[in-house]
């Protein structure tokens, strides 16, 4: 009987060093639990509309806006100012082609000069023409009235709308363009975020119905700055 209650005694005491095997083989090197973190797999929600509503980013668009409409009103007043009315569509275009360029040479601004002086001396031929009186005009001056007046309808209609809306797209896409770069600044630092608090997944706010952790007030905070 005395046997019996030794070995059951040896066998509670292996039991015991079993399973103290077992625990320490769940921790780390360092005897800390092997888990995962407290939030992994938590996901939080973030409405992007409202972080760049409330933060800075809306000044900074509107100012990108002055700036990019300032640049292009700069180009059409450079367009204006050679007086192209009286130029030929396709001397309309080699001059645009020309006023845009970045770096104008020197050939470049030589054709510039010859164009504005080419479309001045029309004009003043035609302004000479209209002051003759009418019974007096030749054929030959009829017929450069009428292509004078036909470049100043191909200029005011045609060709001086196309270039502002074409300025007016150029603004729009480089404000599209700076509005996508502005929200991947967000979605970095929202990211930033998530990682410091252990969250795996941020979705915005208009993909989920509910969500309990939502981190659209910080993200306004840290994206708005105090002004200098």
């Amino acid at each position: 009987m005395k046997d019996q209650k030794q070995k059951s005694v040896f066998f509670v005491l292996v039991l015991l060093v079993i399973g103290a095997g077992w625990a320490t083989s769940a921790r780390g090197r360092e005897g800390k639990p092997i888990s995962a973190p407290d939030n992994a797999g938590t996901v939080a929600m973030v409405d992007l509309n409202r972080v760049y509503t409330l933060s800075n980013y809306p000044g900074e668009f509107s100012q990108k806006e002055l700036e990019l409409s300032a640049e292009e009103k700069k180009h059409f007043d450079a367009l204006i100012a050679t007086r192209p009315g009286m130029l030929d569509l396709s001397e309309l275009q080699e001059l645009l082609q020309v006023l845009g360029k970045v770096t104008q040479t020197e050939a470049d601004k030589v054709r510039i000069e010859a164009l504005k002086t080419l479309s001045a001396k029309r004009n003043e031929e035609l302004e000479l023409l209209h002051a003759k009186p009418q019974d007096g005009l030749t054929p030959t001056d009829r017929a450069i009235i009428d292509k004078g007046t036909s470049r100043q309808r191909t200029f005011e209609g045609q060709f001086l709308p196309t270039i502002q809306n074409e300025l007016l797209s150029h603004v729009r896409t480089g404000l599209v363009a700076f509005r996508e770069e502005q929200f991947g600044k967000i979605r970095v630092e929202i990211s930033k975020m998530a990682r410091e608090k252990g969250i795996s997944q941020v979705f915005d706010r208009q993909l989920l119905i509910y969500c309990a952790t939502d981190l659209t007030d910080e993200a306004v905070k840290r994206l708005t700055r105090k002004p200098r």
